[in-house]
């Protein structure tokens, strides 16, 4: 819903949805020197394509090596940046990997931007402050429910669970949709506390809308500020956090 005459933008399927398109998606970071058709899938590919030698591109949020070094051999685009929307830590499951990914990352585009100012100074890369685009909250009034918090697991559970059981002793109310983590196991007690899936942007943006106090638990090894805090200043929000450096 961006409208800019000069800026298109081009969703893609990180993960193909059948075995065969998987398979495929392998093959294709395997061989980065040659265009096997594999992956992306094809209309991707077409749009991809169509982008020109000068234009300037922009791997927004994608930190996964393979998928980038695979999409970035249908691009012709000589100059192309990396915004990481996740701490540096988190590219890989441990920190020795994650900087041999980022070394990698390193040789396949021209510059690599964080919202994270300790790891733009630890990694030497482009400090890129939060973004975030002014959307119109749903109309209505009231609040129902005093915290309200919406993300992924990334291992922020134990807190947030720990948070909303102080919330609700001194009788408030606490609304978490938190997705579990792919691939990681929960104890039966956890699960409980877990979402299937995501919910639209809209939704989100209604549920904060109508919250007294909006919550940000950041992961570890992150210092930048997330979207709850974007949240929080557009909607005029209260907002808790666990991010010491909110009060620079």
């Amino acid at each position: 819903g961006f409208p800019d005459k000069d800026t298109y933008g081009i969703p893609y399927r990180e993960m193909p949805g059948s075995w065969i398109g998987r398979v495929g998606r392998g093959v294709e970071s395997r061989f980065r020197g040659a265009r096997l058709g594999l992956y992306p899938d094809a209309g991707t590919r077409s749009r991809l394509r169509k982008i020109t030698p000068t234009d300037v591109v922009l791997f927004f949020a994608m930190e996964n090596l393979n998928n980038i070094a695979s999409v970035a051999k249908y691009i012709r685009a000589q100059t192309r940046h990396v915004f990481l929307w996740n701490p540096v830590a988190r590219i890989k499951a441990d920190l020795p990997h994650s900087r041999l990914q980022l070394h990698k990352l390193q040789q396949i585009v021209d510059a690599i931007h964080t919202f994270d100012q300790e790891d733009a100074a630890a990694y030497g890369l482009h400090f890129t402050p939060q973004p975030y685009r002014h959307v119109p909250p749903p109309a209505g009034a009231g609040s129902r429910h005093a915290f309200y918090f919406s993300g992924v697991d990334k291992g922020r559970l134990g807190l947030l669970l720990e948070l909303k059981a102080a919330v609700e002793q001194l009788g408030m109310s606490a609304h978490f949709h938190v997705v579990p983590d792919k691939g990681k196991d929960y104890a039966p007690a956890w699960q409980a506390h877990l979402q299937a899936g995501w919910i639209p942007y809209a939704r989100n943006l209604f549920e904060s809308q109508h919250t007294d106090c909006l919550v940000e638990i950041v992961q570890e090894h992150q210092s930048g500020a997330t979207l709850r805090s974007m949240e929080a200043l557009f909607l005029q929000k209260k907002i808790v956090t666990n991010r010491a450096s909110a009060r620079e």
